[in-house]
């Protein structure tokens, strides 16, 4: 079975979601993240450079890429150690969203360290007066205010 979609890449680490390998197109950030996450799960990952025009092409040799076919290796991505985390916005297969009951707000998050082999959903519930108190205290007021 082959999967399209953004949280795809992960559906590969677990036989339950019976997912032997995932076909993407995204950003050259994304591909990394996805890179990252498999590499703690000893997965196989592989990745190119798509250039839709020549700014990007020229961007790419000043970075110092020559080859601008050349398909890289889980291993030429991520070098050493390597820790992912995402959390769920909206609900999947893998991870919950958020979900607010009451004065609370529970969020799931994929934690992996490569080095400590650590690879796990770790869920955790806050009042949700102490995201406001932290909005207020880090200055970030603009996100308090509703639309």
């Amino acid at each position: 079975m082959c999967i399209l979609y953004s949280l795809g890449a992960l559906y590969v680490t677990n036989p339950k979601y019976n997912v032997d390998m995932f076909l993407g197109i995204g950003g050259g950030p994304e591909g990394v993240l996805a890179a990252s996450a498999l590499d703690a799960f000893d997965c196989h990952f592989q990745g190119r450079f798509i250039f839709d025009n020549n700014k990007d092409i020229k961007d790419a040799n000043k970075m110092g890429i020559t080859d601008l076919n050349k398909k890289y290796e889980l291993n030429e991505i991520i070098k050493g150690d390597s820790i992912f985390c995402s959390t769920g916005i909206t609900s999947s297969d893998m991870l919950s969203g958020v979900e607010i009951n009451d004065n609370n707000y529970t969020t799931e998050t994929l934690v992996t360290h490569k080095s400590l082999k650590f690879k796990e959903t770790i869920k955790r519930t806050n009042l949700i007066e102490e995201w406001f108190l932290f909005q207020v205290r880090s200055g970030n007021k603009k996100k308090l205010i509703k639309t």
